[in-house]
């Protein structure tokens, strides 16, 4: 009966590598249709028996529903700077090197000699209220604007008072109506613009084996790829076999394991 058994296994094997999928689903029907003999083996060749007639059928399944799906992730390089979105934070370097600078004077910044800045009066309101904050400026290979004193703070690394970012729409038009919430979503642009900055874009596409599209979607900063991936790209995997590939697939597997 075990021979028989293999024997079966094997040429679902055989059909499933010649592509003849008729011959498979007949094959692997009368193997499944014999499993209630398997019970007189000896327990390890029964295990081994029913191991390899799964095995055999989840491929049969595969080839014959085409439900294999090919996930391909790459960087978007056409992220939108997040600075030119409607109603948004502004946000001016004082490092003419960076894009969009400003000198501090143009302000009305000064340094003052305990070392801290000095603003005109109606910059220290925006300053005190949360529609403005000083930011610092870390580069070491990649870069990071932080809200001053909150970020990477590298003696070598780090400017500090080296940009301001200022809200240029009316303050009713923020959500956050407190200088704590408006620091918590001037930090949450931040985070995005950093991003943004140091070229963190991605996006998916989602065909299966016959190159037909499933889905696809661009545009997904790096602060959002967890997002991406549990919301969008994993409903679409449920109960799929897939692989996943493309330049940012290590970057998207820790979501998925």
């Amino acid at each position: 009966m075990a021979m028989g058994h293999t024997a079966l296994t094997l040429n679902i094997k055989r059909a499933l590598s010649n592509d003849e999928l008729g011959v498979a689903k007949e094959l692997l029907r009368d193997a499944l249709g014999s499993l209630g003999g398997l019970g007189g083996l000896d327990k390890t060749m029964a295990r081994a028996i029913r191991a390899e007639l799964r095995t055999a059928s989840d491929g049969m399944e595969h080839r014959v529903t085409g439900d294999k799906l090919i996930v391909t992730v790459k960087y978007d390089s056409d992220l939108q700077c997040p600075t030119d979105w409607d109603c948004q934070w502004a946000l001016y370097p004082f490092n003419s090197r960076l894009m969009n600078s400003k000198n501090p004077s143009e302000f009305g910044l000064r340094m003052g000699r305990d070392g801290n800045i000095k603003a005109p009066i109606g910059l220290q309101r925006k300053l005190d209220v949360g529609t403005a904050f000083m930011l610092d400026y870390y580069e070491h290979g990649g870069s990071a604007w932080s809200l001053h004193g909150e970020g990477m703070q590298c003696r070598w690394d780090t400017s500090s008072y080296d940009g301001i970012l200022i809200w240029e729409n009316k303050p009713s038009d923020m959500g956050a109506k407190t200088r704590e919430a408006r620091a918590k979503d001037a930090n949450s642009f931040l985070e995005t613009y950093n991003c943004w900055a140091n070229g963190q874009g991605y996006g998916y596409e989602i065909e299966n084996e016959e190159g037909e599209d499933i889905d696809s979607c661009w545009g997904f900063y790096g602060n959002d790829l967890k997002h991406m991936v549990e919301d969008n790209i994993k409903p679409h995997l449920v109960g799929k076999e897939y692989e996943v590939r493309g330049e940012a697939r290590d970057e998207v597997m820790r979501y998925l394991r």
